[in-house]
C-alpha cells in the first residue's frame, strides 16, 4: 500500500492576551435576509463572492433552475452590505438533520439525535441537586453507558453575542481526508471509513449519520446555555455531564468543564484522577472493570458551553474561552 504523507498544524492560544482583535468597521455592516431575489442578482453574488473560492457548478445552472432553488422554502439567502454596497452573501439551507426538543426539569433543550442518542438519555438524567461525589457517580455511570467505542477528530465553537443569540457548531475530520486546501491551512474530511456512522445504504446526496451534538437550553427568560462537545462517543458523556453540572447542580462553566469525567464503555469504565474514588471501588466491587487515568485527558472529550454561569472552553483539548465586553 502506497504511503500518504500528511501534515497536521495545531493552533494553539494560551491566554486571552494573546487574541489579537480586528477592529470593527464603521459604519457597522448589515445583514438582512433577500426575498424573492432576482435570478440576475444571485447571479451576480454567486459569480463574485465564489470567484476567489472557485465556485463553477452553479454558473452552468438555467434560470428555471436558479429560480427553482431560491423558491425552496427550505433555502434563504442573506446580504451583507456594507456602505449600501453588496459586501458578501451567504444561503442558509434546511436539512431534516434530526433536530429534536426534549425537557429536561425546568429546561428545554433543542439538539441532534440520530446516533448521538442525546434525546435517549437526556430524560433518563437524574436529579443531581444535593447528592455527593460518590452518589453522583453511581447515578449517571449507567445512564451515559454506551454500546460502542469509536475515535475522531472534531471540534466544537460556542458564540452568543449580548442579544442572546447564540450559533454552536460542531465540526468533524473523521478519519481526515489528507486534503487541504491551498493556502488556508483546511483539511477536508472523510467519514468514509468511520465504521459506526455507516447505517444502512449509502445514498447519493444523502447525509451521514452522527454522533455530533451541540444544543440549546432554554427557561422562561429565554436562552440559558449553549453548549457542544468533540469526542465520538465520549461526546455524549462530556456534554451532559457539563450541562447538568451547570443546570441542576449550579457549577459555573469553568468548574463543570474541568471537573473529573468517567465515561462508561462497552467493556470498562474509564475515570480521569479525581473521580470520586469510592464510587470507582463501589463499581469493581459490583464486577466491573475500571481504568484510572493517570492525567486529564482528551480521550474525555472537549466541551465548549456559554450560559449565565460564564463561558468556558475544555483545557483537554487546548480550548480557550474568551468574553467581550
Amino acid at each position: 500500500m502506497a504511503l500518504t504523507q500528511v501534515t497536521r498544524t495545531y493552533l494553539e492560544m494560551t491566554s486571552p492576551e494573546e487574541l489579537r482583535a480586528v477592529a470593527r468597521p464603521e459604519p457597522p455592516p448589515r445583514i438582512e435576509e433577500v426575498r424573492e431575489c432576482p435570478v440576475s442578482f444571485f447571479r451576480y453574488l454567486y459569480a463574485e463572492v465564489g470567484r476567489a473560492f472557485h465556485w463553477t457548478e452553479r454558473l452552468a445552472w438555467s434560470d428555471e433552475r436558479v429560480r427553482e432553488h431560491l423558491a425552496s422554502p427550505d433555502v434563504s439567502l442573506w446580504l451583507m452590505t456594507w456602505l449600501a454596497a453588496p459586501a458578501g452573501y451567504f444561503e442558509l439551507k434546511r436539512y431534516d438533520d434530526d433536530s429534536v426538543e426534549v425537557a429536561y426539569r425546568s429546561w428545554r433543550i433543542t439538539t441532534r439525535g440520530g446516533l448521538s442518542g442525546m434525546p435517549e438519555t437526556i430524560p433518563r438524567l437524574p436529579h443531581l441537586q444535593g447528592l455527593d461525589e460518590t452518589e453522583r457517580v453511581l447515578a449517571l455511570v449507567d445512564v451515559f453507558a454506551s454500546a460502542v467505542e469509536v475515535d475522531g477528530d472534531t471540534t466544537n465553537v460556542t458564540v452568543v453575542d449580548r442579544n442572546g443569540n447564540a450559533c454552536v457548531v460542531t465540526s468533524s475530520l473523521g478519519l481526515g481526508s489528507g486534503d487541504f486546501l491551498p493556502g488556508r491551512d483546511l483539511h477536508l474530511n472523510s467519514m468514509l471509513g468511520e465504521a459506526d456512522l455507516l447505517r444502512g445504504e449509502l445514498v447519493p446526496g444523502s447525509r451521514m449519520q452522527s454522533m455530533m451534538a451541540p444544543l440549546l437550553a432554554f427557561d422562561e427568560q429565554g436562552l440559558a446555555l449553549a453548549g457542544g462537545a468533540a469526542g465520538g462517543t465520549r461526546l455524549r458523556t462530556a456534554l451532559l455531564g457539563v450541562v447538568a453540572s451547570i443546570l441542576d447542580e449550579d457549577l459555573s462553566a469553568a468548574a463543570a468543564v474541568e471537573r473529573p469525567r468517567f465515561h462508561p464503555a462497552p467493556s470498562v469504565v474509564h475515570a480521569e484522577p479525581g473521580v470520586d474514588a469510592a464510587a470507582l471501588d463501589e463499581l469493581e466491587a459490583c464486577g466491573r472493570t475500571v481504568r484510572r487515568w493517570p492525567a486529564p485527558h482528551h480521550y474525555f472529550g472537549g466541551v465548549s458551553v456559554v450560559s449565565r454561569a460564564g463561558a468556558a472552553a475544555d483545557p483537554r483539548r487546548s480550548g480557550a474561552a474568551t468574553v467581550f465586553r
